[in-house]
């Protein structure tokens, strides 16, 4: 069952209309759209239902995406507006984006569609949560400035010897004490005894010179309740003047349950330096803002790309245990730096070797070229490493497979163990590259060339049989980027 997705679709072809759906079906939606291709009946649309996102053509005989995002405006609605034309020109692209386009796409691009639409969608949710969060506070400021006496922070007033004359509803809510118990009392009662002694001597300072040091400031404190119990507080103190002398007003919330997130955040963040350890910033990042990474597996166009430190393995069987974890360690270090530089997502590490896809989690449509640079400055970070190791009678040096093609990427594993890896046929031809790779190269396959032919130099090599393909496929030995 895909996602549900309320489509409204002003276009008036209704082919392209279908296209758009199976496109967004492969995306693992599931769309409920209605096709509409003039102002009247996409007024008529607005008012009927609700819809998650408009998906708009440019140029119609008796609509157009300019007028369809005008009228959206004029009813209020704020929801992702996205052209997918095979017309529209840069200028009325621009032209349209700062009008409150989210997005455009051209009709010969589908694939950017999908990923399209998700990122619209999150950003519209945050939108949306940011002014129902600034309403709520509009509200809760109002209700706070009418209506003081029913308050949930605490409010206390007191003269200028610390005897409290004031005590509303939220104070007998934080203190435990009913007006009756403390009116006519010292603040001392509410004051733990470590404290007490400097609150007595701000009492006489304040009386005597003026000088307060929390007077118009927001401080942190300990309350003392009724039962006893202490509790963190948040304090702001005001003074105002009679002609029966000074008095103080206090507003106080307990910031019981603020503590103790910012203990769970402070937890979240130690979990999450560790996490980082061993898995991508993507994946991570997706964890802990609990953003669900779906089980279905999803095919999508990425780059992958296998790594392997030629020599190591006779440098391992002879060397010291220690000597061969630190330059191991060593790296690794540097190579999974210049992975996530790339915003590669790092697949696995299996001894020397690791596994690297660029495109997913996080969608890029630069991704044979982020793995291209990618592996000539791994290649170049080796060669420096070379002149640090203390390896003569070692050739350690790195040998790179990349390829462009659609794979299957997803969870995959047991209930136990999961995996966010990627699996196919083109998985396959990139582990052969690195295979072939002799010490020093990489090797890219077609389609990564054909996509990056323009910024790089390439050696065409011989055609590479692949098990499990019946023909030879073609292959390339990267020798480095054109310098423009």
């Amino acid at each position: 069952m895909g996602i549900p997705l309320r489509v409204l679709n002003i276009e008036d072809s209704e082919d392209d209309t279908a296209l758009v759906v199976r496109e967004l079906r492969r995306g693992s939606y599931e769309p409920t759209f209605e096709r509409v291709d003039t102002a009247a009946a996409m007024k008529a649309a607005l008012d009927k239902q609700t819809w998650d996102i408009v998906i708009s053509d440019h140029n119609m005989p008796h609509f157009s995406s300019l007028a369809a995002l005008a009228l959206l405006k004029e009813n209020g609605l704020d929801l992702p507006f996205i052209i997918v034309s095979g017309t529209i020109g840069e200028d009325i692209a621009v032209t349209a984006m700062k009008a409150g386009a989210h997005d455009y796409i051209m009709k010969d691009n589908l694939t950017r569609l999908n990923p399209a639409i998700e990122r619209e969608l999150r950003e519209a949710e945050v939108r949306r949560e940011r002014k129902r969060a600034e309403a709520s506070l509009r509200e809760s400021e109002t209700r706070f400035r009418s209506v003081a006496q029913s308050a949930n922070d605490s409010i206390i007033s007191a003269d200028s010897r610390g005897i409290i004359v004031f005590w509303n509803k939220g104070a007998q809510t934080t203190f435990g004490y009913a007006e009756e118990e403390v009116l006519g009392q010292p603040l001392s009662l509410l004051i733990p005894e470590q404290y007490r002694d400097s609150h007595l001597r701000g009492l006489e300072r304040m009386s005597s010179t003026g000088e307060s040091h929390i007077i118009g400031k927001t401080v942190e404190f300990q309350g003392l309740r009724k039962d006893g119990s202490k509790f963190p507080l948040e304090l702001s103190l005001a003074t105002w003047e009679t002609g029966e002398g000074t008095f103080y007003s206090s507003i106080i919330r307990d910031i019981t349950e603020r503590k103790r997130a910012e203990e769970e955040r402070a937890r979240l963040l130690i979990h999450e330096h560790r996490l980082k350890q061993y898995l991508s910033p993507q994946i991570v990042n997706s964890l802990i803002s609990k953003e669900e990474i779906k089980l279905v597996n999803t095919r999508k166009l990425l780059t992958i790309v296998f790594t392997d430190l030629r020599g190591f393995t006779e440098f391992s069987d002879k060397a010291e245990p220690e000597d061969v974890i630190d330059l191991l360690n060593d790296y690794l270090s540097e190579m999974t730096t210049i992975i996530f530089k790339y915003e590669g997502t790092l697949d696995k590490i299996i001894g020397d070797g690791m596994l690297v896809f660029f495109g997913d989690p996080v969608p890029m449509q630069d991704h044979a070229q982020r793995a291209v640079n990618m592996a000539i400055e791994m290649r170049e970070k080796t060669k420096q490493l070379q002149k640090k190791w203390p390896l003569e009678e070692y050739q350690l040096n790195i040998g790179i497979g990349i390829n462009t093609g659609y794979v299957t990427v997803g969870n995959i594993g047991s209930e136990n163990r999961m995996d966010y890896t990627v699996i196919g046929k083109q998985v396959n031809i990139a582990s052969r590259f690195e295979s072939e790779a002799r010490s020093g190269e990489i090797i890219i396959g077609k389609r990564t060339f054909e996509t990056v032919k323009e910024c790089v130099k390439v050696e065409e090599i011989q055609q590479i049989t692949v098990k499990g393909l019946r023909s030879p496929i073609s292959a390339y030995k990267l020798i480095g980027v054109n310098v423009k």
